[in-house]
Parts: C-alpha cells; sequence; structure tokens
C-alpha cells in the first residue's frame, strides 16, 4: 500500500491538531498513524470475537455527541443482518429493510426508530441471548422483531436523543 492523499474535513484538523498542542501526539502524522493502527486493531478482535461466538455479524456502541458535555452510545439492529451481537448502549436503531422491489415512499414508510435500551429491552428479550463469556458483553439475535413488536417498540421511539439518559 502507498501513500493516499486525502484532504482532512477542518473539524477533524482542529481535533487533531488539539491533541498534537494538549502534547498528546507527537505530530499529525503520528495521531493519524495512530488512530489507523487502533481502528485496525478493533477489526481484528471483531473478527476474533466474530470466530468465538460462532458466527454472525458484531454491532459495536457508536459514541454520539449531543449537548455540550455529553455523550449517548448507539447501536444498531439491521434486519437485514440475520444474526449477530449486539452491545448494550443508550440507544437502539431498529432499522427494517424495505422489501424487495418496494417503491420509495414504501421504504420511506418503514424508516428506522429509535428506542432507548431500557424501553426496548423488556420487548425484544425473548429475541435476545447474553453471550456471557465474550467482553464487552454482547446479546446475540437470530430474529428481527416482528410487525407487532416493532408496532410497540415504534410507541416507544424517541425523536431527540438529547433526551435519553445515558447508560
Amino acid at each position: 500500500m502507498g501513500i493516499v492523499p486525502f484532504q482532512l474535513p477542518d473539524d477533524l484538523k482542529r481535533i487533531i491538531g488539539r491533541q498534537v498542542a494538549e502534547g498528546l501526539a507527537a505530530s499529525e502524522t503520528d495521531y493519524v498513524k495512530a488512530a489507523i493502527r487502533r481502528y485496525a486493531e478493533d477489526l481484528d478482535f471483531e473478527n476474533e470475537l466474530t470466530a468465538e461466538a460462532g458466527g454472525g455479524h458484531i454491532r459495536r456502541p457508536i459514541a454520539a455527541h449531543s449537548p455540550p458535555g455529553r455523550t449517548s452510545t448507539i447501536t444498531v439492529w439491521p434486519e437485514i443482518v440475520t444474526h449477530g451481537l449486539l452491545p448494550k448502549a443508550d440507544i437502539i436503531i431498529f432499522q427494517p429493510a424495505p422489501p424487495p422491489g418496494s417503491s420509495p415512499s414504501e421504504q420511506e414508510a418503514r424508516t428506522s426508530i429509535d428506542v432507548p435500551w431500557d424501553d426496548a429491552f423488556p420487548i425484544v428479550q425473548h429475541l435476545l441471548s447474553l453471550e456471557s463469556d465474550i467482553y464487552p458483553q454482547r446479546w446475540r439475535y437470530h430474529d428481527y422483531p416482528d410487525r407487532q413488536t416493532f408496532a410497540a417498540l415504534k410507541r416507544l421511539a424517541v425523536a431527540d436523543l438529547r433526551s435519553v439518559p445515558s447508560v
């Protein structure tokens, strides 16, 4: 692999510059190398977890910044993945798959919903089993919520993620 020229967005440049100014990275290049190395190590670790867990797809939590000083974690449960592993997070995004050949209006009608973990878990726990030998803990799923369960989840969906308390 050779040099890949690219231009970092301004927001990333500011973050990296702040890290260098605070002495947390020797240079912009060192920061980017370390970030890429960490990402590659994370991917290797996920592959190991997948092998240990008997296959499937491992979801990782995503940190999302809402109001200043507050971070929420988010995980996605996509219908198109038939089985996988979910981490506990503040929010589960349920992502229904559009029916094959559906029109744009049908696809829009099946939009994702964001439900706080503590509200969703009692409704979907019959679809989950805790994988206690994996750290951090993951919940295995083999199916997606059916229409009735999805409708119950939809009633609990939040429109504004800033209103969700952190786990």
